[in-house]
């Protein structure tokens, strides 16, 4: 794929699985968790749309690429296991 082909070739691909974990959202996590299971959902989205551009769009990554996704990833695990006292 080169410039210009991989939005109408790779974004519906690349869509699907991302939206797809998004549909029942709202109907399966009790209203207490759900800005956890947000949570876990962003780090999850920007990740894996960094590791989608490097596949489908051969994209590069430099540090700030990796790093940001890191602190991302990092951010949602600090979110999702910390201790609570309920």
């Amino acid at each position: 794929m080169g410039p210009g082909h991989a939005p109408r070739v790779a974004a519906p691909p690349g869509k699907l699985p991302l939206f797809s974990q998004a549909i029942p959202a709202g109907q399966a996590v009790p209203d207490d968790n759900f800005g956890r299971f947000l949570a876990a959902y962003g780090g999850i989205f920007v990740a894996g749309s960094i590791a989608w551009g490097m596949v489908a769009d051969g994209y590069r990554l430099d540090r700030f690429d990796v790093i940001g996704a890191l602190v991302c990833l990092a951010g949602m695990a600090v979110i999702m296991y910390a201790p609570r006292s309920h």
